[in-house]
């Protein structure tokens, strides 16, 4: 497969390739010219951490009189056992 670079510096991903990756729109691809390689391009997925986003997420949160508490200094203390 072969893909044009556009003048405004697009590139334009074939859609077989993007559906096989499973790429979205909105994903992040890091693009690293290969050192030893000239000539070569290579473009990373770039992938999110686990939770990256939900304090933003929730912050969105339209429930009214929703809100986030406050980090505690103190860790929990495990009930006591008679």
């Amino acid at each position: 497969m072969t893909t044009t670079v556009a003048a405004e510096g697009t590139v334009l991903l074939p859609r077989r390739v993007l559906r096989q990756q499973k790429v979205r729109a909105g994903d992040k691809l890091e693009v690293v010219a290969v050192p030893d390689e000239p000539g070569v391009i290579e473009l990373r997925r770039v992938r999110r951490k686990p939770n990256e986003g939900l304090l933003e997420l929730l912050r969105a949160c339209p429930v009214k009189g929703f809100r986030i508490p406050g980090r505690s200094k103190e860790l929990p203390r495990p009930p006591i056992e008679w």
